[in-house]
């Protein structure tokens, strides 16, 4: 499984590593970051595993997959932020603001509060839209 983390800025990079550094991981990890006009995406995932992080033409996207369609997934397409939880939960998502109003989210509430008190966590089964 996964570790994912984003900032709805670009140019976050260090602090981006700090939330990765925070995740919990048992085994070798690998570590993706993009960076992008609008973001700075990042994911810990298995060594033995492709890192799930998607660039396309006009979106990006980094997905938490559990198993049999169990997600917590992030899209960013342009400056809009789409972030999802499967109906179960089985994967969580926790997101907030930083100081300065950038939106910031991650698999585990303690990779969050690298950057801000400000955690909530998406309900399991909801989406979360966040525009420009």
């Amino acid at each position: 499984m996964a570790r994912i983390a984003g900032i709805c800025e670009p140019k976050r990079r260090d602090d981006l590593e700090r939330m990765l550094s925070r995740m919990r991981y048992r085994r070798h990890v690998t570590r993706s970051i993009w960076e992008g006009p609008a973001a700075t995406l990042g994911v810990v995932s298995p060594a033995t595993q492709p890192a799930p992080l998607l660039v396309h033409q006009d979106a990006v996207q980094v997905q938490d997959y559990v198993s049999d369609g169990h997600f917590a997934r992030a899209r960013i397409m342009n400056s809009d932020v789409t972030l999802q939880r499967d109906a179960l939960g089985a994967a969580p998502l926790y997101y907030g603001h930083t100081d300065s109003g950038a939106l910031c989210f991650a698999s585990e509430a303690g990779a969050v509060l690298a950057l801000t008190h400000d955690v909530h966590e998406l309900p399991p089964g909801c989406c979360f839209e966040h525009g420009s």
